[in-house]
């Protein structure tokens, strides 16, 4: 995730130093982008700031990484995850925390 999360924050700061403006930190009231560490980490931001930050993004990319291996073959049903409100990282384990609903077919 760290290398995708780098490659993101390049970007980033690529479009600020082309356009001579730093937008997203101005929306999102950021002195610098927070680093990889700062995201997993519980006290480094605001969980708010973080996850505003995150949703718009990064988080399909976290998502994928950390639930599509682990759901493969678990269950039949669908989800979709309506809004993501936690995320952090203790030990060897990332928790993350939102509203999801499962999708009914007909």
């Amino acid at each position: 995730m760290k290398p995708k999360y780098e490659v993101l924050l390049k970007e980033l700061k690529d479009d600020d130093e082309k356009t001579g403006e730093n937008y997203i930190l101005e929306v999102y009231g950021m002195l610098n982008y927070p680093s990889f560490e700062d995201i997993l980490s519980e006290n480094k931001m605001k969980m708010e700031d973080k996850i505003n930050f995150l949703n718009t993004f990064f988080i399909k990319d976290i998502l994928t990484e950390f639930t599509s291996k682990e759901l493969e073959n678990k269950s039949r049903d669908e989800w979709i995850i309506r809004k993501v409100n936690y995320l952090s990282k203790k030990n060897d384990y990332v928790c993350i925390k939102g509203d999801v609903q499962t999708i009914i077919h007909f």
